[in-house]
């Protein structure tokens, strides 16, 4: 593969990752290394405000789509397709600590922060830790859990409270926990926020990690728990064979602040072998990283024609110290900026995957200095190139104005947003230049059609795959509400609509948010309970912000007239009198169209 630069490199410049996903951290023998150096990063600003678009595609520990799984940004929300897929647009954030929260039952909260570029769209993958079960203890007597990764957590007697009170907690206590390898290739992925994080002095510092971990614990019912107020509990964490030779005697712990999408220093750990020994005060996310200065960096990926290589891997490790490499990803405009640690020697390498790097060309390159520095625009020649063409068609035949493609195989998956004519195209790096199976699902944002998956045999070189057919399923969602004749009524994509489900109390919610204020609402229950078409479903309390929360009649039951299979849709319809606030009747009826989730 032939990378070229369109201009001079900016010694100082690097890459950076997943546009705005800030790169996985790189490793270097920092013993000894005590230097400070000052940069205009140092202090944080959480005070700018910008206008923000996002979007990415979450997946399971298995790599198979996270259907369902709501995503927060800003004040909006939505639930990820039957793909996995999200995407918010134009949403007021923080300007330099911008947070998104990935959020599902059974999973610890995926979260990732970055710095907003106006003109630039952000992008994730990302992969969602389920809750590992490792261990039960009496909270009165205290104990040690372990998990298969060897990562022991010891509790004292009386060290465990509620949460939701702070009262002291007698009974078994389950603890859930992840470790998160620092060698593995999945960490930038797995990992919350970025690695920009806010030290006792409360200054801004790139962090390079030696590992860390994610715990919960919680009471049988599920309540959730935390450590009592003036205590702490003590952990274990493993350092990887590969990082114990330069790991660091001392390292600084760091918790991490959900709300600030920060990294906070609290206390520190000690090598003790192939572990780092510490103490806690309280469980969420806690790292082992040692601090350094940082730099933003960008760049822009294309192919050999200058079109934008979008969704694309881009790895850099260290020259510096033992090799680990960093991964992230492109926009669709083929644009990835992040933080990089100041003043090393890096090795840039572009894939599609981590499975295929050794079959990617390399080039080198230093950062320098402090402040903004970019390696502009990076064209690829290669024999790995796929390139496909395609134009999107309605129902009708015409050209779709306002459309998307997703492409995808074996977990890996892949959209492009078509122009105002229906054309799209896009450019990836294969990892052999061999035919393999993939599915393309195409959408009509307009008339809310779907195409079927469409199957075809894509390799290396040029695929013109010609007029496509943005039809075949309706993804029209939306709930009409009327309240003594008073109408509120939302759709898909313009507003956000949810459906939800309570596993084990046989009930589902629909919700529906305005945007882009999120000011108007509205939600209502129904019982699942031999649910189907024709089915008459037993509906629970409705609250919107024209209806104050109402309880139904024992009489009110909301019509199915459409219930798909996961990820198909789920319609009905209800009219009648509900006793609302007051215990005053109000008359009110209904219709609804969502996708099922569960």
């Amino acid at each position: 593969m032939r990378i070229t630069q369109s201009a001079p490199p900016l010694w100082g410049s690097l890459i950076i990752f997943c546009l705005s996903l800030f790169l996985l951290s790189c490793k270097k023998d920092i013993k000894g290394d005590t230097s400070v150096i000052t940069d205009e990063w140092e202090m944080p600003d959480f005070d700018s405000r910008s206008i923000a678009s996002v979007s990415g595609f979450v997946t399971d520990e298995n790599g198979r789509p996270a259907t369902g799984a709501l995503v927060r940004f800003g004040i909006a929300q939505l639930r990820t397709d039957d793909q996995g897929y999200f995407s918010f647009n134009e949403v007021e954030v923080p300007r330099h600590h911008a947070v998104l929260t990935v959020s599902k039952d059974g999973y610890f909260n995926a979260i990732k922060s970055f710095s907003v570029n106006e003109s630039q769209p952000a992008f994730f993958r990302i992969k969602i830790l389920p809750k590992v079960h490792i261990g039960t203890f009496d909270a009165a007597q205290g104990g040690l859990v372990r998990s298969v990764d060897d990562l022991r957590i010891i509790f004292s007697h009386g060290s465990v409270m509620y949460q939701s009170n702070g009262n002291e907690y007698t009974g078994n206590v389950q603890v859930y926990a992840q470790w998160l390898n620092p060698a593995s290739p999945d960490l930038v992925d797995m990992m919350p926020g970025d690695w920009r994080a806010l030290d006792a002095s409360g200054r801004l510092k790139y962090l390079i990690t030696y590992g860390m971990i994610a715990v919960e614990l919680q009471a049988p019912s599920g309540e959730a728990l935390q450590i009592a107020s003036g205590r702490q509990a003590d952990i274990r964490i493993p350092v990887p064979s590969g990082f114990t030779a330069h790991a660091p005697a001392n390292i600084p712990l760091w918790h991490f602040d959900e709300q600030k999408g920060l990294w906070i220093e609290e206390g520190s750990a000690v090598l003790q072998g192939d572990h780092y020994a510490g103490s806690v005060r309280h469980f969420s996310f806690w790292n082992l990283d040692y601090p350094t200065a940082m730099v933003h960096l960008d760049m822009t990926i294309q192919d050999a024609s200058g079109a934008p290589v979008s969704n694309a891997m881009v790895a850099i490790s260290s020259l510096d110290g033992p090799a680990n490499r960093s991964f992230g990803y492109t926009n669709d405009e083929g644009y990835i900026s992040g933080f990089v640690p100041a003043n090393r020697r890096w090795k840039l390498e572009l894939s599609s995957s981590t499975q295929c790097l050794n079959n990617t060309s390399s080039i080198n390159f230093q950062t320098v200095g402090s402040g903004n520095q970019s390696l502009g625009v990076i064209q690829l020649s290669s024999p790995l190139m796929m390139h496909i063409r395609g134009k999107l068609l309605n129902c009708q035949g015409g050209p779709v104005t306002q459309g998307r493609a997703i492409l995808y195989k074996e977990g890996l998956h892949y959209e492009v947003a078509a122009d105002d004519q229906g054309y799209f195209s896009l450019s990836y790096l294969m990892c052999t230049p061999l035919q393999q199976s993939w599915q393309l699902i195409l959408f009509d944002e307009v008339s809310q059609q779907q195409s079927l998956p469409i199957s075809f045999m894509l390799g290396a070189g040029e695929h013109q795959l010609g007029d496509l057919r943005a039809c075949g399923e309706s993804t029209e969602q939306y709930i009409f509400l009327t309240v003594n004749g008073q109408t509120s009524n939302m759709r898909m994509p313009e507003d956000s609509i949810a459906h939800l489900v309570y596993p084990g109390i046989s009930s589902i919610s629909i919700y529906g948010w305005r945007r882009p204020n999120f000011t108007e609402y509205m939600a209502f229950n129904i019982n699942d309970s031999g649910i189907a078409v024709g089915s008459r479903q037993r509906m629970g309390g409705i609250n919107s912000n024209i209806l104050s929360f109402s309880n139904t009649t024992s009489q009110n039951y909301v019509d199915i007239t459409e219930y798909g299979p996961v990820n198909g849709f789920m319609a009905g319809r209800f009219s009648g009198v509900v006793i609302g606030q007051g215990y005053i009747p109000q008359n009110v009826s209904f219709e609804f169209r969502v996708r099922r989730r569960r």
